[in-house]
């Protein structure tokens, strides 16, 4: 138990300076890319720490089993570094019990990503298209120009005033067009004002004294409705979406979808948590050091694992999508082939005897009982 604290220490504190450099490095490249889109005026510069607060929530899924990975490599590297291994073994602390420690810290953050992957990141994708739509939606109606013919609904209606009064707010001689499921509508009216439902952020035309045209298609020409006051909605902050991502979808969305895209999110969900077993597991030999090696000898090849299985994970993510892979294939096959890289790199550093006793006891009793 003292050993299991232990371990669970080192691994953790290495895994809280692992997660502020890469939230540094990760954090610092993104801003800048927003602070360049609040400079081009495509985002409003008071939403650029939102917008990164909700990609950096929805990216923790992707990069948290990295950083576990990186921070069992190196804690138990540093053991292996300043003999506490060999002190630890000599004591009756085998690499068994380092094995299990660590597959218990995997399993306890495999948790933690099930709850981002599922939960979590899904939120924060569809808060940074709520917040950009938004902002696109309020842009549209910032800068009210008399006189001047102002297309909204992203193209799909044309807004003009002949004159604003100095409160800014109330409009005189207001004609709006808009074109909707019901058909063509063009609206006039002798003043008018802007609105906002805080609530939903839809945008609402108030209007006095006026009257709105209908075309009727089957009749070959308008209706003509008079009003003293009415209202039209502008724009909502869904009519500027062009399209979801699928991240942006919920887990339950996707229970039970038939669709290539949503089979492919929902299995992608359920690999960052088997990522982070894995990628824990195969830690522990590829930290095992020689005395005097160094504390970075395997980093590179770590590193270089780690890069091939994420890029499969993605690669068999985009067929899957496209419906050019085998749903039952999937992407579980990537996982797979990390298992068999796993056994083959205990077998290298620990001997396969002992790899085959530890992994499969029933096959190691068949094969050496007679030894």
């Amino acid at each position: 138990m003292i050993v299991q604290r232990y371990l669970s220490r080192e691994i953790v504190q290495h895994l809280v300076a692992v997660l502020g450099v890469v939230m540094i490095i990760f954090v610092s490249q993104h801003f800048i890319r927003y602070l360049s889109d609040a400079a081009a005026g495509t985002l409003p510069a008071a939403l650029v720490f939102k917008i990164l607060g909700f990609y950096l929530l929805s990216s923790l899924v992707f990069l948290l089993p990295l950083i576990v990975f990186l921070a069992v490599l190196l804690a138990l590297g540093r053991l292996y570094r300043d003999s506490e291994m060999a002190a630890m073994e000599s004591c009756g602390i085998g690499l068994p019990r380092v094995i299990r420690s660590v597959m218990l810290i995997g399993l306890y953050f495999a948790l933690g990503v099930i709850v981002l992957s599922m939960v979590i990141a899904p939120w924060a994708e569809e808060q940074q298209y709520r917040v950009r739509d938004q902002a696109a939606v309020d842009a549209e109606f910032a800068f009210i120009q008399p006189g001047r013919f102002q297309e909204i609904r992203g193209g799909q209606g044309v807004f003009y005033i002949e004159s604003l009064e100095p409160d800014g707010k109330t409009m005189r001689d207001v004609f709006l067009q808009v074109e909707d499921e019901t058909g063509l509508n063009i609206f006039a009216a002798q003043s008018g004002s802007l609105s906002k439902d805080d609530a939903s952020g839809e945008h609402f035309l108030l209007l006095e004294k006026g009257y709105r045209y209908r075309w009727l298609p089957n009749n070959g020409g308008f209706r003509v409705y008079q009003y003293q006051r009415g209202g039209v909605r502008l724009v909502s902050p869904g009519l500027l979406s062009h399209g979801r991502s699928v991240a942006a979808k919920s887990t339950f969305d996707l229970w039970g979808s038939t669709l290539w895209p949503d089979i492919a999110e929902w299995q992608w969900r359920w690999s960052m948590p088997v990522s982070v077993v894995l990628l824990a597991l195969m830690a522990v030999p590829l930290a095992h050091a020689r005395p005097r090696q160094g504390r970075f000898t395997r980093l590179f090849v770590a590193l270089g694992v780690a890069v091939f299985y994420y890029n499969a994970l993605m690669i068999s993510k985009a067929k899957l999508a496209q419906g050019q892979w085998p749903t039952a294939l999937g992407l579980w096959w990537v996982h797979g082939l990390l298992v068999i890289v796993i056994v083959a790199l205990y077998a290298q550093y620990f001997g396969w005897r002992w790899s085959v006793q530890q992994t499969w006891p029933w096959l190691y009793h068949r094969l050496y009982r007679a030894h």
